[in-house]
């Protein structure tokens, strides 16, 4: 029987989009000694389940679907662990297509 694994499931950005936000994040990980992350978009986070489910359901989330554009509808933050400082998105159709896959 295939173990559990803890995973979750990330959009990553273009590379100048990425650019522009690594170095945000750089910057505010400096100022604030904490550790630097890639900039994402986190489609879920904490499942736990098999790998090849997980897998199975990361290919069929993305199947088809061609780069698209986002917009910010704000940056905030709080104090959740995972969502110390995180930029809030305009759902549009292709999240929701992801998502709901």
């Amino acid at each position: 029987m295939e173990q559990n694994i803890l995973s979750s499931a990330w959009l990553i950005l273009s590379k100048d989009s990425s650019r522009v936000f690594e170095k945000i994040i750089d910057d505010l990980s400096d100022k604030y000694n904490t550790t630097p992350f890639s900039p994402h978009i986190t489609i879920w986070g904490a499942v736990e389940a098999p790998l090849s489910i997980v897998e199975r359901v990361a290919k069929e989330s993305v199947k088809n679907i061609k780069p698209f554009s986002i917009e910010i509808e704000k940056i905030d933050y709080s104090s959740q662990w995972s969502k110390t400082l995180y930029i809030q998105l305009k759902i549009n159709e292709e999240l929701m297509e992801i998502y709901n896959r």
